[in-house]
């Protein structure tokens, strides 16, 4: 918006002033003009509101009629050379302040010479001046709108008219884009560019590390040595002493982030260690990767042991580990009475988080899975998305593409926490009971191998982090217990955000037309980091996922078709 000051003489110009406000009011209504006679309250200092609205003005236009340069004072001093002048002060204190004076003569006033003015106003002679005549005064009008904006009174309205055609086209352009976003983003073309991955991974990442997430959970972390040999024939033996060693210590519940698909010759070792856990009131559970027979490959006198089997798979994307399959449909082998059935299976996080419980059914309407507890309780759980397989992951056959996976986005605990001395033993400590009971009573404590295989890769911060699979799970059952599970916006919500979207994009590509490219792009990267902020923010905090990628895409598009139309129908 312009701020124009109107300079001139009252007993000289007074009709021309007057006639300039208000056709520039007329054709200019979006601009600040300021005369004297009208932008002064009664009551208030003519010097200070005249100063503030130089000091705050753009242009002064300086009105210069016959009588402006030779009209003098009762004394018979010319008023020009004097410095109580309100002209002269005017025109003094906008040159001071390097304000754009434009002079404009009335009436065939012959240009200013420099030696007729005081020293103070000569730089008005060395100014370019416009000429306004009462017979061609909408033609001069026009030249002194031009001479401020670049652009005469016609261009002026067919300017006005283009951004008439422009508001029109919003009302069909910006549903359309929206429509058009939302097909992208459920057919995931993004995705095709790992975009929406990578955005999801780095606002998870940017959360957890701006917000930590306080490793609330009543779990403890057992770390079995990589120099442990687990192929060995009296590692299973070595497992059913911890077993009993944890049992002893008050172990709320014990998980082995193991999976047992072969016999050994101490099974029986092992199963009674299970036993006697459950006896005295620790439930333990194993892991399963793989199906035999479409039923969780164990060894049956183990498998028949444990309070249950959890799947031990992790879910990765671009190399980095960010999600958690808590539970799977898998489809049950055909039988000669019954067509295929789904049944449902739970992650080993899942049955640390919830204990000893049976998946009822996943339900993709809500998001969320129903878990049969032992007394027949009904518990729901949220989760952050169910996934069809279209593609066995590698080390975890359990999961083909006849299976479905209900997925929860990992919240990332600093790994600090998960190392600290009250949190993780090292097996060998807790074999030769040289351990603090505290660490163990009453939790749930995750056993789990410390070797090159089981390191994952985890985005944490501003860069990549090695976490072990089964720091990864203690890190599951916290989002699972403290309910943070990171869910994505809702497709009604997401209609309403992509049209919001839409309309400031297309707003912006009229608005900064014609500004400086500099400008526009700083306000464009201004506009994306400030989305991104409020995207990392609304997962640490409210636990939303927005689709970033494609958000920050609908507002390009929009922006870019309504700079294009803006070049079309604004020049």
């Amino acid at each position: 918006m312009k701020k124009v000051f109107i300079s001139y003489r009252r007993k000289e110009s007074s009709g021309y002033s007057r006639l300039v406000y208000d056709r520039l009011r007329a054709a200019q209504s979006d601009w600040d003009i300021f005369m004297d006679v009208e932008g002064i309250p009664a009551g208030e200092n003519w010097r200070n509101v005249l100063g503030a609205r130089i000091d705050s003005s753009d242009i002064m236009i300086v009105l210069i009629g016959r009588e402006w340069l030779t009209m003098t004072e009762p004394n018979g001093v010319r008023r020009l050379d004097n410095p109580d002048d309100v002209t002269r002060w005017e025109i003094a204190s906008a040159l001071e302040k390097k304000k754009k004076l434009i002079p404009v003569l009335l009436e065939d006033v012959p240009p200013l010479a420099n030696e007729e003015l005081p020293a103070l106003l000569s730089p008005l002679a060395g100014m370019q001046t416009l000429s306004i005549r009462h017979e061609t005064f909408n033609a001069d009008l026009e030249n002194l709108i031009a001479r401020i904006t670049g652009r005469g009174l016609r261009e002026k309205l067919r300017w006005e008219q283009g951004r008439r055609v422009l508001e029109r086209s919003k009302r069909w352009s910006v549903p359309a884009i929206t429509l058009l976003m939302l097909v992208i983003l459920w057919v995931g073309l993004l995705d095709l560019f790992t975009l929406e991955t990578r955005t999801t991974t780095w606002s998870l990442a940017l959360a957890d590390m701006l917000f930590p997430a306080q490793l609330e959970a009543n779990v403890s972390l057992v770390a079995i040595p990589g120099t442990f040999n687990t192929h060995a024939p009296s590692a299973r033996a070595t497992y059913a002493e911890l077993i009993s060693r944890l049992t002893e210590a008050g172990a709320g519940a014990i998980l082995l982030d193991l999976v047992f698909h072969e016999s050994r010759d101490q099974d029986e070792t092992l199963s009674a260690a299970f036993e006697a856990a459950a006896d005295a009131g620790t439930s333990v559970f194993f892991g399963f990767a793989e199906l035999e027979e479409r039923k969780p490959r164990a060894v049956k006198i183990l498998a028949e042991s444990v309070g249950g089997l959890g799947l031990v798979c992790v879910g990765r994307r671009l190399g980095y580990t960010m999600m958690m399959p808590i539970a799977m449909n898998y489809r049950e082998a055909e039988s000669r009475n019954e067509p295929d059935r789904i049944s449902s299976l739970p992650g080993i996080a899942l049955l640390g988080a919830a204990g000893r419980v049976s998946v009822d059914s996943l339900n993709p309407e809500s998001n969320s899975l129903t878990l049969a507890a032992g007394d027949g309780r009904k518990l729901q759980y949220p989760i952050s998305l169910l996934e069809r397989i279209h593609a066995t992951p590698k080390g975890c056959k359990a999961m083909n593409p006849d299976t479905q996976s209900a997925l929860i986005l990992l919240r990332l605990s600093p790994l600090a926490a998960l190392r600290a001395y009250d949190r993780r033993i090292d097996m060998n400590a807790v074999l030769a009971g040289q351990f603090d009971g505290n660490i163990i009573r009453g939790r749930t404590v995750i056993v789990g191998l410390e070797a090159p295989e089981e390191e994952f890769t985890v985005a944490y911060g501003l860069g990549p982090e090695q976490r072990y699979g089964y720091e990864l799970y203690a890190d599951a059952i916290n989002t699972l217990v403290t309910n943070r599970i990171v869910r994505p916006l809702g497709v009604y919500p997401q209609v309403f955000l992509m049209l919001a979207i839409s309309s400031l994009g297309a707003w912006l590509g009229i608005k900064l037309f014609g500004r400086p490219a500099y400008f526009r792009r700083l306000v464009f990267a201004v506009l994306m980091f400030l989305y991104l902020l409020l995207s990392v923010y609304l997962v640490a905090e409210e636990n939303l996922l927005l689709h970033t990628a494609y958000d920050l895409f609908t507002l390009t598009v929009a922006y870019l078709l309504f700079r294009r139309f803006s070049t079309k129908w604004l020049v």
